[in-house]
């Protein structure tokens, strides 16, 4: 989760036309059974919580074979907070 240790661990995003969301990616960037780089991945697809379509969406980073982890989606063009804490019920 993000934020304070009592932040809720989730929120809904709402994005209204021509608003905009963020999300941190985390994971390797190199390829070490094969040693190099990963190659980057150009899009992702982001579905909405309980179903609906997938919007496909331009993204930059490295496709390492062990995957990734995707952060909370928040609102705002720029998401400059990390994980902050493991949030277990």
């Amino acid at each position: 989760m993000q934020g304070a240790l009592e932040a809720r661990p989730f929120e809904s995003v709402l994005l209204r036309p021509r608003g905009a969301a963020s999300f941190n990616v985390f994971g390797a960037d190199w390829d070490f059974a094969h040693n190099h780089s990963c190659p980057p991945a150009t899009a992702a697809l982001v579905t909405p919580p309980g179903g609906g379509a997938a919007l496909r969406v331009g993204v930059r980073f490295p496709n390492c074979p062990g995957g990734f982890e995707i952060a909370p989606v928040i609102a705002g063009r720029t998401d400059r907070r990390s994980w902050s804490f493991v949030w277990r019920r």
